[in-house]
């Protein structure tokens, strides 16, 4: 799934209201009244989805080298959704500032609030577990145990 910020597409007739009814669900599920500060990682975890940072992949089996390259400066890699199956896992870089990955985190998870359809996120399954990450700039790095 790709987005185009300058050709966006024209919201379909109810979204608004749609998304404010469940975003009222969810606060409510939360105990939050409506103006109050919402911790997405809190939520996050209240639905059991992990949320871990790029360095954590390291103990997952993912190479030094790709890990670095996500966290350097001209990745503009801010947060990506994982999706297997039904599993979810959000990935996010931990050099992004707090108020960036609040904001990354906030956007993945409405992704899954609002049931998108989620991309190809495991590649070739013929050969080693790869798991492709496609950041928010469209930039895929392949992280792999075998590299």
């Amino acid at each position: 799934m790709t987005y185009d910020a300058a050709v966006a597409e024209p919201l379909r007739p109810g979204f608004k209201a749609e998304a404010e009814n469940i975003a009222q669900v969810v606060r409510a599920e939360l105990g939050l009244g409506p103006l109050d500060a919402l911790d997405c990682f809190a939520l996050a975890a209240a639905w059991g989805i992990p949320v871990v940072s790029l360095g954590e992949l390291r103990d997952d089996g993912a190479k030094d080298r790709s890990v670095r390259r996500l966290l350097s400066e001209d990745a503009g890699f801010s947060a990506t959704t994982v999706v297997l199956g039904t599993k979810r896992l959000i990935v996010y870089n931990p050099r992004q500032p707090p108020g960036r990955n609040a904001s990354s985190l906030s956007h993945e998870l409405s992704h899954l609030i609002l049931e998108h359809e989620a991309a190809a996120a495991i590649g070739d399954p013929a050969g080693p577990r790869r798991l492709l990450v496609v950041g928010s700039n469209d930039q895929a790095v392949t992280m792999s145990p075998s590299e």
